[in-house]
């Protein structure tokens, strides 16, 4: 492979769907509303799904959150609870 190319990796439609489900369903579960973005590589929303009683302004944090996991190349859950509580402060409130 040139240097000049890297590895991406696209879910497919359908299997977005299914984890956006899969996430509603569990916080259902759990008792808790959740709205899930799957995005690709490039931050192009390929599923979404939002819950009954999830905050007005979950959709762009859903949206957002997945965009900084995109772009830092990791899963969302690793930002450390230090740099999670400026996250807001830094981003007008939308992460």
């Amino acid at each position: 492979m040139s240097d000049d190319y890297y590895a991406s990796y696209v879910i497919s439609h359908d299997t977005a769907l299914t984890a956006v489900a899969a996430a509603v369903e569990e916080g259902a579960r759990q008792g808790i509303a959740v709205t899930a973005s799957v995005i690709d590589p490039t931050g192009a929303l390929i599923a979404f799904a939002k819950a009954s009683g999830t905050a007005p302004d979950s959709e762009q944090v859903s949206r957002r959150k997945a965009q900084a996991a995109v772009a830092a190349g990791r899963p969302s859950g690793w930002i450390p609870d230090e740099i999670a509580i400026t996250l807001p402060l830094a981003s007008g409130n939308f992460l």
